[in-house]
């Protein structure tokens, strides 16, 4: 199976939700690849890989709880 090499441009729409939303659902999946025209599959496997990157450069200092994903809308209160 061939890689698909991403076009810088969609690249940087896929980082724009990613940071929005690091975990999104099938439905977000299918809208997306519909709007970038791209394979379900292909945006579905950038976020894993995405997310894996992450987890290598940034290390796991929140294991609060599984829901640490529920507070993507509150990281700006620790701004001071």
């Amino acid at each position: 199976k061939k890689r698909t090499s991403i076009e810088v441009s969609i690249k940087q729409a896929l980082e724009i939700q990613f940071c929005r939303n690091p975990k999104p659902t099938a439905q977000d999946i299918t809208q997306l690849a519909d709007q970038l025209q791209l394979e379900k599959e292909v945006v579905r496997v950038w976020f894993c890989n995405r997310r894996q990157k992450e987890k290598r450069v940034t290390p796991p200092l929140v294991n609060v709880s599984a829901s640490a994903s529920n507070n993507n809308n509150n990281n700006n209160a620790h701004h001071h």
